[in-house]
């Protein structure tokens, strides 16, 4: 290995700071990338519903993509078009397609998604779409309808038409679905609420040919997200269908690192998928506490001159160009070199100032280091790990305009040196090779709008270049309005100024950003006004509530606008229409925001929202639609047929009759209020008024839930059936598999040992052991319970015993030990044995396992003799010749369990035994587990000494 070199790099613009360069604090990072934690899979953005023009649309997708490096979108289904306050038919199994209008989805898809997965994919990243629908009681979402909250069909129903249409139309399917957007944050997604519809969606997605999976919980912070984990994580019907675990910031998140670590103990992946306000600290956070896969700050973009706290870029009220989120830059820093399928990999440092992120993918590291903790200090970082090769070298400092340091080249196993600003964000980043076009950081007009007779403006652009080569600028005139005569003061300079912009209309103005090598074209579009321009209005609708319903007569009328100029803007609200015998009264109509009240008639309301500036006036129309007062749908009738069953029937059939006083259309929904532990009926059709219920396999009661509801009332019903135990034999007993239900009559109780008693026929015949403690022996029951297996034998686990005479033991059995066991009987297994077999080709003697033969007398009272020996903790074994042992030649004979406190009988004597033939299982080398013979003394003096223990 040649001598270690140490690259020092020292960014140009530094050369200057050499005082405060020798003043920085030294710094150590380790890389390891032998050490790995999760894989990213995706930064995302909350799609943009915006209607802005395709030029600055575009160029909006393009930075967010291309330079950002977003991959992820979140959609959310727009709840005042898509099958809102009415349902479609009623039945959760049919979508009435043309109860879903289309025009929202249609145009956010056709502006914002489309074109946005095009772009991903086109990088090679692989896109990733999730469905988010709101129910904020107090938003403009509104609450979640009654007929779609009470009926978890009608939910899916809902669902998957979303994703249906998306996938149909457009090609797109989602690779997730949330339930409900911070479930539980002003709805009634509770997390019970939320488990009965992850269990109903999650089935029909793929019998519909969909690949998504549930997105849960998504609730407003990390710490309500693991309540809402924590509520459903020991129900095993959910978790099939989950896909990712995600919490958005808005509160206490210390649960960050419990979600992270239950995830990976479900080999899921985890995201942060909301808070307006991130910081790169956020981000830092959430990779390492969180352990995220996935990461979102939150609107991709809206309107504002000055992007808000919770979009990646705004849209300029001049309609032409973008600004971007404060934070941008240093998002950039990490999210457009760290692509989807890199993994988060070890990085260490001895200074806790400065914190180092590190990601490996296809063998190459990117390293992130985060100098921007208090106290604020510059920082030589000197790295170790990397791999050889040709590395880029960026920062961001004070979240400000990122710049390129130039390539630095590692040959062999070397450290790297840099030297980090206070409050920086500095990448190390593998160069691809070769020489990489400008990054064009900026290109505007200012002012970004003129209005005449103003004419003139300032065009100016920037760029930083990978290679550190010169960059040069050359401006052209690319289109302008007939009558102007457009004149460019310095068009091969970065900032060049316009003049004779005197014909009102749109100029667009390109500006050639080159290396040596490439070149990178942009443009600059300058809206020249003639006069003054009216306000726009963004948004009208109502809330609190949404969807109104007599005997409610009120509502609150929300507006917004904007004013390219910034003019101060008058309000007015007025009542346009409203139905016959209504007297609408408007409360603080000159407030964006109007309280409606005295809407008391059904029917159609119209109000009007005017926006004047001191030149214009403009105004937009709402239709409030009040839906007449409502009684809750009636049910009849409900009932089970047969309401009361012996196994082994195991269905029955649920109808009802119901109807509704208005007429309304209704859901029905069938759900599981209890059953037996242990049972897991199943509901063929439960958005039927008539379905049949298969699994009702153990004896109890079973209580199943009819709810019907209409557009906003419920009623409910509960059907109750009684499933009883089959009258068998105990022959027919045994032959039943595990979980059966069985009555059991006229047998005797032949033994109560300490942990469970057995009763046999009154011919000796058969026998079976029970769970139950029974009580005294001689007496003549009737046994109640359910088939069980423990331990290889066959019992029934008790749940009622009647007394229903006495009459004697039955006699003992009298059996070599070699007898005990007996083959197969019914489902209870043959008892095996190993025995010495002379092999006469290789002239020894070998083990082998045999499989007993003969009645099977598992559970009957018998009567052994044989030798004491082998005692052990409660047992000792008894032989009487026999040729068997339990896979241990030096334990020849048959185990007897000696549960009680008095002594056991003495080694080395020879006994007389009263016992139950029982068996347990072994697991032996080579052979596995296998069932063999046990002995259960019925009691402590149940033995008795033939010959005592020889003398010594």
């Amino acid at each position: 290995m040649g001598r270690m070199r140490h690259i020092r790099i020292i960014p140009a613009l530094l050369i200057g700071l050499a005082a405060s360069a020798l003043a920085a604090r030294a710094a150590n990072v380790t890389v390891n990338p032998a050490t790995q934690y999760q894989t990213i899979l995706g930064w995302g953005a909350t799609s943009s519903g915006i209607d802005v023009p395709q030029a600055i649309r575009e160029q909006i997708l393009d930075e967010a993509v291309n330079d950002l490096g977003l991959t992820r979108l979140r959609f959310e289904i727009p709840r005042r078009e898509w099958e809102d306050a009415i349902n479609d038919d009623g039945d959760p199994d049919n979508i009435v397609w043309s109860a879903f209008k289309t025009s929202m989805i249609d145009a956010r898809v056709l502006n914002w998604v489309q074109p946005f997965k095009q772009r991903v994919e086109a990088n090679g990243d692989p896109f990733n779409l999730y469905v988010s629908p709101s129910f904020f009681d107090g938003g403009s979402s509104g609450s979640v309808p009654a007929w779609m909250l009470n009926s978890p069909g009608e939910y899916a129903e809902w669902a998957t038409a979303c994703l249906l249409y998306l996938k149909n139309t457009y090609n797109i399917s989602a690779n997730y679905y949330s339930i409900c957007n911070e479930a539980g944050n002003g709805n009634a997604f509770t997390a019970a609420v939320v488990g009965k519809m992850i269990k109903t969606l999650g089935p029909k997605l793929p019998a519909l040919g969909l690949p998504t999976k549930i997105e849960f919980p998504e609730c407003m912070h990390a710490d309500q997200s693991w309540s809402y984990i924590q509520s459903l994580q020991g129900d095993a019907d959910v978790w099939p269908h989950i896909g990712v675990l995600t919490y958005h910031l808005y509160g206490p998140n210390g649960s960050r690192t419990s979600i992270r670590d239950f995830a990976a103990q479900k080999g899921l992946p985890t995201g942060q998928t909301e808070f307006m306000g991130t910081t790169i600290n956020d981000l830092y956070d959430d990779l390492t506490l969180g352990g995220v896969s996935y990461w979102e700050h939150y609107v991709l973009a809206f309107y504002g001159n000055v992007t808000s706290t919770g979009d990646y870029f705004g849209a300029n009220y001049n309609m032409a160009s973008f600004s971007r989120y404060s934070q941008y830059w240093n998002f950039r820093q990490i999210m457009h070199y760290v692509r989807p399928g890199a993994i988060r990999v070890g990085a260490g440092s001895n200074d806790s100032g400065l914190r180092p992120l590190a990601f490996e993918k296809n063998g190459k590291v990117t390293v992130v280091l985060l100098n921007n903790t208090d106290p604020q200090q510059a920082r030589s970082a000197t790295i170790t790990g990397l791999p050889a090769g040709t590395y880029g070298v960026c920062r961001s400092v004070a979240a400000g305009v990122y710049q390129e340091l130039g390539p630095r080249t590692i040959d062999g196993t070397v450290s790297i040196t840099v030297d980090t600003p206070a409050n920086s964000v500095f990448t190390i980043y593998p160069h691809p090779g070769g020489n990489l076009p400008p990054s064009v950081t900026d290109w505007k007009a200012a002012p970004n709008y003129l209005t005449l007779p103003a004419s003139a403006a300032t065009l100016s652009a920037s760029a930083t270049d990978p290679e550190n080569d010169a960059v040069s600028y050359l401006w052209s005139i690319e289109s302008a309005p007939p009558g102007a005569a457009v004149a460019l003061a310095t068009p091969d300079a970065a900032v060049c100024a316009v003049s004779g912009l005197t014909a009102s209309g749109e100029y667009v103005f390109a500006v050639n950003i080159s290396d040596p090598t490439h070149a990178v074209i942009h443009r600059v579009t300058l809206p020249v006004l003639a006069s003054n321009q009216s306000p726009i209005i963004e948004a009208v609708h109502n809330r609190l509530p949404v969807t109104v319903t007599l005997p409610a007569s009120a509502t609150t009328l929300r507006g917004s606008a904007r004013d390219l100029e910034g003019d101060p803007l008058t309000y007015q609200w007025s009542v346009v229409s409203q139905p016959p015998g209504a007297s609408a009264v408007l409360a603080n109509s000159t407030t964006t925001s109007c309280a409606a009240s005295g809407l008391t008639q059904a029917g159609d309301y119209v109000f009007r929202f005017e926006i004047r500036d001191p030149t214009h006036m403009v105004s937009r129309d709402m239709r409030v639609k009040i839906y007449p007062a409502n009684t809750a749908p009636v049910i009849s009738q409900a009932t089970a047929s047969p309401a009361s069953f012996a196994l082994p029937q195991t269905s029955t059939q649920l109808s009802a009759v119901t109807s509704d006083p208005q007429g309304d259309v209704i859901s029905h929904w069938w759900s599981v209020k209890s059953a037996p532990a242990g049972t897991k009926p199943m509901i063929a059709n439960p958005g039927s008024k008539s379905t049949s219920v298969t699994g009702l396999s153990l004896m109890g009661s079973y209580v199943f839930t009819l709810t019907v509801v209409d557009r906003t009332l419920v009623a409910t019903r509960d059907v109750s059936v009684t499933v009883t135990a089959q009258p068998v034999s105990v022959s027919q007993a045994l032959a039943l598999p595990d979980g059966w239900g069985v009555e059991i009559s006229s047998v005797i109780i032949s033994a109560v040992l300490p942990d469970r008693s057995y009763v046999e026929t009154a011919d000796a015949r058969r026998g079976i052991g029970m769970t139950s403690h029974l009580p005294l022996t001689g007496r003549v029951v009737k046994v109640t319970g359910t088939m069980t297996t423990i331990d290889g034998e066959r019992m029934i686990s008790a749940t009622n015993v009647s007394f229903l005479a006495s009459a004697p033991v039955p006699k003992s059995r009298r059996l070599s030990l070699n007898s005990l066991g007996g083959g197969p009987c019914g489902l209870q297994e043959g008892v095996g044995d190993w025995r010495l077999v002379w092999n006469k080709q290789s002239k020894v003697w070998e083990r082998r396992l045999f499989h007993q033969g003969g009645a099977n007398n598992v559970g009957l009272l018998v009567k052994v003799t044989g030798l004491v020996s082998n005692i052990g903790q409660g047992c000792f074994y008894l032989n009487d010749g026999c040729v068997f042992d339990e896979g241990n030649p030096s334990m020849r004979g048959v185990r007897v369990d000696w549960p009680f406190a008095d002594a056991m009988p003495a080694d080395r004597s020879y006994v007389e035994i009263a016992a139950i033939s029982s068996c347990r299982i072994v697991t032996v080398p080579q052979d596995g587990d296998v069932i063999v013979r046990l002995l259960r003394p019925i009691s402590a003096t149940a033995f008795t000494t033939l010959l005592p223990t020889p003398s010594p």
